[in-house]
């Protein structure tokens, strides 16, 4: 189940990176954006990874 919610998260960032913004411009602030966004996800996955590995992640 940990693959699949990775696998979700990391194509949502990947995905952005290829979006274009509603509104205003695609500057360098949009792709900060995205970068912050990546590493937080990367760092959550992470984190979660280990948890899962380690067992402490299991429900009950």
């Amino acid at each position: 189940m940990f693959a699949v919610a990775a696998g979700a998260t990391l194509t949502y960032v990947w995905v952005g990176f290829g979006q274009t913004p509603d509104q205003g411009s695609a500057g360098p602030v949009n792709l900060a954006g995205h970068v912050v966004l990546a590493v937080a996800a990367a760092a959550f996955l992470y984190v979660a990874g280990k948890r899962v590995r380690l067992g402490s992640g299991s429900a009950g």
